[in-house]
């Protein structure tokens, strides 16, 4: 049940990204804003059945931190955003928070 979980984290970051793109790239502003639309929707069909067999304050946590993470990384590598170093640690504790969650 984690892996749609995961699914859902990575689709909702790429639909963010997707409907930010759409203001950049003008010529293909259409593409990207369905695309992003179309992740999103996926994102929260797959939250909602993540929601059948875990209890709601799991799923939301791991969903809202595993997006902050998530984006934080995309962000970095992707688009070049560099942040200091003293934020990356809280990454980390909420990455191997969630990794923590995720064993258990």
């Amino acid at each position: 049940m984690m892996f749609i979980i995961i699914s859902a984290i990575l689709l909702s970051s790429l639909g963010a990204f997707a409907l930010q793109k759409s203001n950049v790239e003008i010529d293909n502003a259409g593409a990207y804003s369905i695309g992003g639309y179309i992740a999103f929707i996926i994102s929260f069909a797959l939250l909602e059945y993540g929601l059948i067999s875990m209890p709601l304050v799991f799923v939301l946590g791991i969903w809202a931190a595993g997006n902050a993470v998530f984006t934080a990384s995309i962000g970095y590598f992707l688009y070049g955003e560099r942040f200091p170093k003293k934020k990356i640690i809280p990454l980390l504790f909420i990455f191997f928070g969630l990794l923590g969650l995720s064993l258990t």
